[in-house]
């Protein structure tokens, strides 16, 4: 890896090098088993998510699209099985796992961590070469917690600003899954992460009858992968990209940001056991009014569409 000429800052540390110190220090063993097992139901989760959005129209064009941008040595579309260059599987992949909004989700945070982590950890698989399950394994976890706890800091108020808190925090999800899979040092991960977050984007409007709400997590994927390429070539970020007063992602994004959510416990509360799965494909806040109707359902035989003539929501 190409080094980057900066020293670290002796006093104090910022939010953003603590995340990017465990991230780059993070190994297998660290990892509880029950995280562990968690975190391969998220895998499984995420792969069928993606399977079944690669038979979507949406899915389809953004598939043919990674491979007319050019085919060679780098990871698969998943779906496809073509081999597309490391830098353009990401974007495809995250597109289609976040296809059908069946993807997992952390509530809190209101991101869906596996379009953003996953995509980006497999498109280095190849790149690295000599990849085994712990070592992606170790990696996608860091994305997890790095992408939750940056979107705990305000998620549900950069949606209310009209972002995708998922797109936008899913940058950092990405950037450190990417950042593990290279192995880069703390300040090169550091540097991951200041070049992906810098990129962070996705608009709510988008959410109304449009396709690219589906490419924004791909997206996000994406510019994590470049920020860990770049970063590994000695390409520099925004170092206190989190915590930077003005310009900063949290003060440019969120309303009142609690930054004591990126490292709080950090290595010893893992948020990824608070990623859960989606029993329908529909934004997460519909799921409580959806099991309410079904009860309803359930317990008054007499009830039907027909008989139906308004619904009050209060």
């Amino acid at each position: 890896m190409a080094k980057i000429g900066l020293k670290e800052t002796a006093s104090e540390i910022s939010p953003t090098r603590i995340l990017a110190g465990y991230v780059s220090g993070l190994s297998y063993r660290d990892i509880p088993a029950e995280v562990l097992s968690h975190i391969k139901l998220c895998l499984v989760d995420t792969f069928g998510c993606a399977l079944f959005g690669s038979t979507l129209p949406w899915g389809k064009i953004i598939t043919a699209f990674a491979k007319e941008m050019g085919l060679g040595k780098g990871a698969l579309i998943w779906g496809d099985g073509a081999e597309v260059p490391s830098t353009s599987a990401p974007l495809a992949n995250g597109t289609l796992v976040h296809s059908f909004e069946m993807d997992d989700l952390h509530r809190v945070g209101v991101m869906h961590p596996g379009a953003e982590t996953v995509p980006a950890a497999d498109a280095l698989v190849r790149h690295v070469g000599g990849v085994d399950g712990k070592r992606f394994l170790t990696a996608v976890v860091a994305g997890y917690e790095i992408g939750c706890r940056v979107a705990m800091t305000g998620g549900a108020s950069q949606l209310r600003r009209g972002f995708h808190p998922s797109a936008t925090s899913g940058t950092f999800a990405a950037g450190a899954a990417a950042a593990k899979m290279l192995g880069l040092s703390p300040l090169e991960t550091l540097h991951a992460l200041g070049i992906a977050g810098t990129q962070a984007a996705g608009l709510m409007a988008a959410q109304h009858a449009s396709m690219v709400k589906r490419m924004h997590l791909g997206r996000s994927s994406q510019a994590g992968v470049y920020g860990a390429l770049l970063a590994a070539k000695g390409f520099t970020g925004i170092e206190d990209i989190l915590e930077a007063p003005y310009g900063g992602f949290c003060s440019t994004l969120c309303d009142k940001p609690n930054l004591s959510h990126l490292t709080r416990d950090l290595g010893e509360r893992f948020e990824t056991l608070n990623v859960g799965f989606k029993p329908y494909p529909c934004c997460g806040s519909n799921h409580t009014s959806i099991d309410a109707l079904k009860k309803i359902l359930r317990d008054h035989d007499e009830v039907s569409a027909d008989k139906v003539e308004k619904i009050r929501i209060r």
